[in-house]
């Protein structure tokens, strides 16, 4: 019994330190501006985080905005692109945290994993973000 209780602890401790890693790399992270003609918010990736797979593409991206709400000043999301024709693109939103400062600064408002994981066709401000990662 005590080693079960032994591993199940060691599980959390791995659990914890892990997701605690997470977290600290997105300072760490190179963010690269792809749109800052938008008038809402300036758009950029992570190079690093783009993982391809046939016409899937994960990405990170930091939307930085140009107006202050209540939601926040910026946010941190993970998306995955279908990337095929540019006419038939879409997007589906996985994960997104949302900050009281620019650029990924202050508290954490609001996150979570987005559960829909339906398809969505590409949105005006993100055209920019998908031209500059799906392969032409």
């Amino acid at each position: 019994m005590k080693a079960l209780i032994r591993l199940v602890f060691f599980t959390l401790l791995l659990g914890y330190v892990s997701a605690f890693a997470q977290i600290g790399k997105q300072n760490k992270r190179e963010w690269i501006l792809v749109d800052g003609e938008n008038p809402v918010a300036n758009y950029y990736i992570d190079a690093g985080s783009v993982l391809s797979k046939n016409d899937l593409l994960r990405v990170f991206i930091l939307v930085d905005l140009k107006i202050k709400l209540e939601e926040g000043q910026s946010s941190f999301q993970e998306l995955i692109f279908r990337c095929g024709p540019i006419n038939k693109r879409l997007v589906r939103f996985s994960y997104f945290e949302y900050y009281s400062g620019k650029m990924l600064s202050g508290n954490i408002l609001n996150g979570g994993v987005v559960n829909d994981e339906s398809w969505t066709d590409l949105v005006g401000s993100l055209i920019p973000v998908a031209n500059f990662v799906c392969p032409k």
